[in-house]
């Protein structure tokens, strides 16, 4: 079986345009977007757990101030 030149010319057409999409960040490999994936749910979990702790502070500097007004 032979391509044609046109085959030929089609295909080395849609290889140059998936290359220069992915090139342009117009999309992504499945292994890149599943290591972002990754990566902000990581930094979601420290935020959630820094919001955590924030809160926590808050309430212990509240019990803090309250014991200080009563007594």
């Amino acid at each position: 079986m032979s391509l044609t030149p046109e085959q030929v010319a089609a295909v080395a057409g849609i290889i140059t345009a998936v290359i220069l999409s992915g090139m342009a960040k117009k999309w992504v490999w499945g292994w890149q977007y599943k290591a972002m994936e990754e990566d902000r749910d990581f930094w979601r979990k420290v935020a959630m757990q820094s919001l955590g702790h924030a809160d926590k502070a808050l309430d212990t500097a509240s019990t803090a101030v309250k014991k200080a007004e009563g007594a």
